[in-house]
């Protein structure tokens, strides 16, 4: 099982240090779950040099196959215009067009919220 891996760690240590090192992986890694090694498996940049090869021989040695995806997309994001529907100076009366507009909008599908303005006022926002 070869990967070519490229760490963002740089390999600063001496060979003693290492050879420790890759023995305190080992048994890590020999003590966790095939799930946790795998999910592990899915971001190799965020290990060694030598945590990345005592991980792929760990894996190796229970016979488990590298994952294939290595990282899930974000979701895009929908995003909305808001448009300032009107300015109230209390929040109460707010609340209240707010839940006129909701009420009577109720089979249209839009997102209302009340946003507090930058000159000390409420706002009812709606976007489509």
């Amino acid at each position: 099982m070869t990967a070519v891996h490229r760490s963002k760690y740089s390999a600063g240590v001496s060979n003693l240090d290492e050879s420790k090192e890759r023995l305190r992986l080992a048994g890590t890694y020999a003590a966790m779950t095939d799930g946790e090694l795998q999910h592990l498996a899915r971001d190799p940049e965020s290990l060694t040099e030598a945590a990345w090869e005592t991980l792929e021989e760990e894996l190796d040695r229970r016979n488990l196959e590298l994952p294939t995806h290595t990282f899930d997309p974000e979701p895009e994001l929908d995003l909305r215009t808001l448009v300032t529907i009107r300015q109230f100076r209390d929040l109460p009366e707010a609340l209240l067009a707010k839940g006129s507009l909701e009420s009577a909008a109720s089979n249209v599908s839009c997102a209302t919220t009340i946003s507090f303005g930058s000159t000390g006022s409420f706002q009812i926002l709606s976007g489509a």
